[in-house]
């Protein structure tokens, strides 16, 4: 592989439209795909799309919509949910835990004592 030289000659409006009907067909749709589907790396079509807002969005609606069908998928158990878990990661989901405060739980306490003493 030449990792110098000239990058591919590339259509950005090819690009741009294309991403419609590769995401009818995509199960579920990955920006690495549509680039390897056009040739180009995935990291040349990120260059390429900070010159052109029109490819960027266009690469945004990609990774939507494979986090729409990873989550309505893997909540049908038509995906393995470990793996969509795993998927969403990678697109900015994080798990989130619930921490317990015990200063609510010592003023819940103190107002329930107060209205049992009337």
């Amino acid at each position: 592989m030449n990792k110098g030289g000239r990058p591919p000659k590339v259509n950005i409006e090819d690009l741009i439209n294309g991403v419609d009907a590769y995401l009818e067909t995509a199960d579920p749709p990955i920006v690495a795909e549509y680039a390897h589907m056009n040739n180009i790396t995935r990291q040349y079509l990120y260059e390429i799309a900070k010159k052109d807002e029109r490819l960027s969005d266009a690469i945004k609606k990609i990774s939507e919509a494979k986090e729409v069908m990873l989550e309505q998928k893997a909540i049908k158990g038509q995906y393995n949910a470990s793996m969509a878990i795993f998927s969403l990661k990678q697109l900015g989901w994080r798990d989130k835990q619930e921490e317990k405060n015990d200063d609510d739980d010592m003023v819940k306490q103190f107002l329930e004592k107060i209205i049992e003493r009337g």
